[in-house]
């Protein structure tokens, strides 16, 4: 499972998103400086759109 949990979020406590993957074996959970609406707008989309490749690179080949 890939996380990602937006650090300046106002909708959702990202300690969720923490709490979440803590319980999902394998977990990958990376931090963002966004908050929930930012993570579709360049610059924050490329960062994560790499790391959830690279992890599922990593993961399912």
């Amino acid at each position: 499972m890939f996380a990602c949990a937006c650090d300046r979020a106002n909708l959702i406590d990202p300690a969720i998103a923490e709490r979440v993957a803590d319980t999902a074996p394998h977990a990958v959970i990376e931090h963002y400086d966004a908050d929930h609406f930012t993570v579709y707008h360049p610059p924050a989309v490329e960062k994560i759109l790499a790391h959830q490749i690279r992890f599922l690179t990593e993961h399912l080949f």
